[in-house]
């Protein structure tokens, strides 16, 4: 029986569907209270205990954030936590973007040739 050695190159692929299910935006907004931020301890404390949330800077009435959650739907979610704090009397929207890691690993394969050096001696090799 004679056995075929071919090579195998492994790379990332990002499928569409997947992009879709598990796009995970990140958002930086804008949080406005009723009096200023260091006032609101019950709010910060509730806001703080949402793990997806990386405080930013205070001024006064406003308190930048720094949204990262794993999908769309708990972004919403959070959003809308937020806008039910009683002290927060706006949450405003500075920035909204996708983790685009899967977007360029794909651009990347696409436009690069296979930098992967062709092994004489069978060691990136497999049988098949």
């Amino acid at each position: 029986m004679q056995v075929h050695k071919t090579p195998i190159h492994i790379r990332s692929v990002c499928f569409s569907v997947f992009k879709i299910a598990f796009n995970m935006p990140i958002s930086g907004l804008v949080l406005t209270f009723d009096s200023p931020v260091e006032q609101n301890q019950e709010a910060l404390d509730a806001i703080k205990a949402i793990p997806e949330i990386d405080l930013g800077q205070a001024n006064d009435r406003k308190l930048a954030i720094v949204v990262d959650s794993d999908d769309t739907i708990r972004d919403r979610e959070i959003w809308d936590t937020l806008q039910q704090i009683t002290s927060v009397t706006n949450v405003a929207i500075a920035m909204v973007a996708f983790d685009s890691e899967c977007e360029e690993e794909a651009s990347n394969d696409t436009n690069s040739q296979d930098d992967t050096p062709e092994d004489t001696q069978g060691a990136n090799r497999t049988n098949v």
